[in-house]
């Protein structure tokens, strides 16, 4: 149903308006119905006043209620039109009479409705009907606008704050109410100030609301600010705020709206997401981020480290410059896998950085999914491994010489026992027999291989670090300069020698012979790698490694130490030569010019003296061996004076008790004892010597033992015989030293004979223990 107003007249278009008649007198109420149907609208039934009235009208829901009050009936109609109005929201007309109206204006429950003075024009009451029917029709409208847009305001999570044109609260949604802590009742007609109190988040100074500046300029103003809501209860809620002002159709303002959202999730997550980036950021893993077709999407730092490129650069390229051109397909077929589900397990490989060259990297790629479970494509953690593959080869390495080592050790010490018996043996016959006996010669041969096979095996034990070292506290500089002046001679006048040497460099503490041996090999090596001639430098400086930041390589001496360097400028070596050289009997010299147990006896000495040992060289510019070596705060040793010259014999009743596990040892060093006059007790271990001790009723004056034998070691039966002969005297003798770390029996004593000895050493040395004074 439509109506419209046509110059006096107003024109229904539609169905017409059903009409429902509420009179008291059937011949006034006909009249009416009669008008009402003649100007075209539908009467739907008359009724009387009162509860028949109120149930024919929920019954036919009419469009329009016509009450015809009668005098002295007002309050029935009255009451009828209240019901109608309450419960069914049905316009009504009054049709009365002009005396009975102050009677209807004065019952107090009446209210505002359209009424028609009696008598009333058919043109009358048509423009009042429709007016009526027009006028609820646009309150029916408005009110459903009204429910809508309450219903919007509280169906969204915002909170909504509404205020007049004066900055008065005039309604507060139900998010409104739990955000503020305020209810509608309480904030209406509030200055919108005391309802939202803004602070800033992060030095809590009031903020300004743009609700003024919105209602002022007409248009959409957010805070632009961190802000908090100080609520009514005085706690502080994270908050976005949009103000926006209400218009009428003319543009004129009649209010403002303030729409706050808790931003406590928003401002968390964003804050997450800060310190995602920032650990991102700042890890020494490359972390890069790419789609499934392999284009860039993210490049952490660390990734620029690594690559060379920036973020800039790598952004929206292929992941694949990365590769080697043959890794590239095997690349995208990982990817591939990846997106069907499958998992790649970590992996390592050679890639390109942006200058060209290849770095050993160890990857870890996994997909990426959005909200939906879908895969989007890829993050890559992807480490230098580089120095972890130089450690891992350093590791390799040091097991090879290990294993090398224990070989050459164990081989050392069996030549060592038969080098004794070879060379006492031979010794003893040297002196028996005159000079112009035909065997002499064959028996010098003997005795000058067996020399030749003791150096060799005195060098396996070198590397092997199984070797007596005899230490004493040196001046490094000191054994530098003495042993350079021997160097000219050894390696020719054609090698120029240049000492450079720190005064600070300080003492360290190593074996005398064994470290100018060291010097030795090395000036030999040089000369090696300078036929035409060149330079030698030898360097001393003091160092400080391991502390304040400064690094040192894997397994150096920490602390004060003194660097001794010894560099050619000869053709220096290939990377796979360098690998290898510290390895025994390995040699790039000609057959007959080199055991190759040279560089592997200094290894062997420095490692074995506490220190470190590394090279560094060039093919046609030379070669440089770094030794570290710990320094020591005591005074440099005087040089021990050489032995004098003592006749061997023994005095009357001196017993020996001999402990010697080889057979072949025990025997000489028995029969040379004997021929000098000792009593000599013979044992091949600890245990049989403490029962032959126990048999024996003299005195035993000293304790010749084998350092390193089965089940009881030389220093357990010292303890073991001092017991029952506490002034016992003890020489130890060894032809290496074991693991057991019983080096420290005899380091820095005068106790002690290194095999393989001669008859004479063996001699000389019993008679200096016996003679030594308690």
């Amino acid at each position: 149903m439509m109506t419209a107003v046509k110059g006096d007249y107003v024109t229904i278009t539609g169905p017409p308006p059903r009409i429902l008649l509420v009179g008291t007198e059937q011949t006034a109420a006909a009249g009416v119905r009669a008008r009402l149907e003649g100007a075209g609208y539908r009467v739907t039934g008359v009724a009387a006043p009162g509860a028949l009235a109120v149930e024919l009208v929920t019954d036919n829901r009419p469009d329009l209620v016509v009450i015809d009050v009668r005098p002295g009936r007002e309050t029935d109609g009255v009451e009828a039109a209240r019901v109608i109005r309450e419960r069914l929201a049905i316009p009504v007309v009054y049709l009365t009479a002009p005396e009975t109206l102050e009677a209807i204006l004065g019952i107090e429950a009446v209210e505002p409705h359209q009424f028609l003075l009696k008598p009333v024009s058919d043109r009358e009451l048509r423009l009042v009907v429709d007016a009526t029917l027009f006028r609820h029709r646009v309150q029916e409208q408005h009110l459903r606008q009204k429910r809508l847009l309450a219903a919007v305001l509280e169906g969204t999570g915002d909170a909504v704050v509404a205020t007049d044109r004066e900055g008065r609260v005039t309604f507060l949604n139900s998010a409104a109410e739990a955000l503020t802590r305020w209810t509608a009742d309480d904030a209406r007609g509030r200055a919108v100030a005391d309802v939202v109190v803004v602070a800033n988040e992060w030095d809590d100074r009031p903020v300004t609301s743009p609700l003024d500046r919105a209602m002022a300029e007409k248009h959409v103003v957010p805070l632009g600010e961190p802000a908090v809501l100080i609520a009514r209860d005085q706690s502080p809620v994270p908050i976005d705020v949009l103000a926006s002002p209400i218009l009428d159709s003319d543009g004129d303002v009649l209010g403002g709206v303030l729409v706050l959202r808790d931003a406590t999730s928003k401002r968390a997550t964003a804050k997450a997401l800060s310190n995602f980036a920032a650990i991102v950021a700042s890890t020494q893993d490359a972390i890069i981020g790419h789609t499934m077709d392999g284009v860039v999407t993210s490049w952490n730092p660390a990734a620029e480290r690594l690559y060379g490129y920036t973020a800039a650069e790598m952004i929206g390229r292929p992941i694949f410059v990365l590769a080697t051109p043959e890794d590239e397909g095997e690349m995208r077929a990982m990817f591939a896998r990846l997106s069907r589900g499958e998992v790649v397990p970590p992996y390592e490989k050679s890639r390109r950085r942006k200058d060209g060259s290849l770095v050993e990297v160890s990857v870890s790629i996994s997909v990426v999914r959005d909200q939906d479970g879908r895969v989007t494509g890829f993050a890559a953690i992807v480490r230098d491994i580089t120095q972890f593959r130089q450690l891992e080869e350093q590791y390799r390495h040091a097991q090879k010489m290990e294993a090398v080592g224990r070989l050459a050790g164990g081989i050392a010490h069996d030549f060592n026992n038969l080098l004794t018996v070879i060379g006492g043996y031979s010794n003893l016959l040297l002196e028996d027999l005159p000079h112009d006996n035909q065997y002499r010669p064959a028996i010098e041969e003997i005795r000058e291989a067996g020399e030749r096979a003791t150096n060799l095996t005195r060098q396996l034990l070198a590397f092997s670090r199984k070797q007596v070292l005899q230490p004493a506290v040196l001046d490094l500089n000191d054994v530098v300069t003495q042993t350079g002046r021997m160097l000219q001679r050894l390696i020719g006048e054609d090698i120029s020698i240049s000492l450079i040497l720190d005064p600070a460099a300080g003492c360290v503490k190593a074996d005398p012979g064994q470290l100018e041996q060291v010097l030795m090999n090395l000036a030999v090596n040089a000369r090696d790698a300078m036929p035409q001639g060149g330079r030698l430098t030898i360097e001393t400086v003091a160092v400080e490694t391991g502390r304040h930041g400064s690094s040192s390589p894997p397994g150096a001496p920490r602390g004060r130490c003194v660097r001794l360097a010894v560099t050619d400028n000869g053709s220096g070596m290939t990377d796979e030569v360098k690998n290898r050289i510290f390895e025994p009997f390995f040699t790039t010299k000609g057959i007959g010019k080199g055991t190759g147990l040279g560089l592997a006896m200094v290894f062997g000495f420095v490692t074995q003296s506490g220190g470190h040992i590394c090279t560094s060289s060039t093919i046609g510019s030379g070669t440089t061996f770094t030794i570290l070596l710990p320094v020591v705060d005591e005074m440099s040793s005087p040089p021990r004076p050489g032995d004098a010259h003592l006749t061997p014999r023994a005095q009357t009743g001196e017993t020996i008790l001999l402990v010697e596990d080889d057979g072949h040892v025990r025997s000489l060093v028995r029969d040379v004892l004997q021929m000098q006059g000792y009593v000599v007790i013979e044992a091949a271990d600890g245990a049989e010597a403490v029962r032959a001790a126990e048999a024996h009723s003299g005195p035993i004056r000293l304790l010749v033992a084998d350092v390193v034998m089965p089940e009881m070691r030389g220093q357990q039966l010292a303890d073991v015989l001092r017991n029952r002969y506490p002034g016992l005297k003890v020489l130890y003798v060894s032809g290496y030293l074991d693991d057991g770390g019983h080096g420290s029996v005899v380091s820095g004593t005068e106790n002690f004979l290194q095999k393989p000895f001669t008859p004479l050493g063996i001699a000389q040395k019993v008679r200096s223990v016996l003679d030594c004074p308690p």
